[in-house]
């Protein structure tokens, strides 16, 4: 599958790796925009939307193995060389799943709020699908409508623009840029990792996890200890699941002087 990208090239034309920064569930690449601006003051930056989600195409078919060979093709496709590699969330998993199948292709890897065991969707984005079902969006005749409403709903501004960023404004009304259909669908069998157990990750990996976040737990740490031979973990303070947009400045001083 052929996804849409943003690209920030490096003017000082860096021999630093390019850096592929994938967003999780519900993004986009537009949320990264201000940091990957940031990143590529010393590298070349490429920012996908995932299948499904964003500007790329829809499809049917939505599991980690697909999101992970879309990923190859796509570094493959714009012919990038041994690049860092910075997952959040969701595309915290598609990264590790990514190093661990093609580790030739991945020079560093920064994983952002995501550890390694099997787990459930968080109520917050339980919550998002289900508002997503729920959404006259045909009967809003504006935008600002459409905005009341989910301020409403979330009670969480932050919140409700992220997901508001995943409707545009066309001739026949507002749409979903995203295919929650087929998202809520995948979402309903487990979407685990698949790490050989006598392989360990080589690659030089920063974990960072949120203070405030419980989805790295002492038992991801051990089970990073156990799959990665080099891995560091850092932790943000003041910051929830979405910890580039909490602690922006902790986020980009961490990652910079790791990469």
């Amino acid at each position: 599958m052929k996804l849409f990208s943003r690209q920030y090239p490096n003017p000082s034309s860096s021999t630093n790796p390019p850096l592929v920064i994938l967003h999780g569930l519900f993004g986009l690449s537009d949320n990264w925009a201000t940091l990957a601006k940031e990143f590529s003051q010393t590298r070349s930056v490429w920012v996908p939307d995932l299948r499904n989600h964003g500007l790329s195409p829809h499809d049917s078919e939505f599991t980690l193995s697909v999101l992970v060979q879309d990923i190859y093709d796509f570094i493959a496709e714009h012919q990038l060389q041994k690049v860092d590699l910075m997952g959040h969330s969701l595309g915290g998993k598609i990264a590790i799943q990514l190093t661990h199948n093609h580790p030739e292709v991945i020079n560093r890897l920064v994983v952002a709020d995501m550890g390694l065991r099997s787990m459930p969707l968080n109520p917050q984005h339980l919550k998002i699908f289900d508002l997503m079902k729920q959404c006259p969006l045909s009967q809003f005749g504006n935008f600002a409508e459409l905005e009341k409403w989910f301020f409403q709903e979330l009670q969480n501004q932050r919140m409700a623009w992220f997901v508001l960023k995943n409707i545009k404004n066309t001739k026949s009304g507002f749409q979903w840029k995203l295919n929650h259909e087929a998202l809520e669908k995948a979402f309903q069998q487990p979407f685990d990792l698949l790490l050989d157990e006598e392989q360990q990750i080589q690659t030089p990996t920063l974990f960072l996890k949120a203070q405030n976040s419980n989805y790295i737990t002492d038992q991801d740490e051990q089970l990073i200890q156990k799959h990665f031979f080099n891995a560091f973990m850092e932790v943000i303070e003041d910051a929830g699941h979405w910890l580039h947009a909490d602690q922006p400045k902790a986020f980009l001083h961490l990652t910079k002087a790791f990469l």
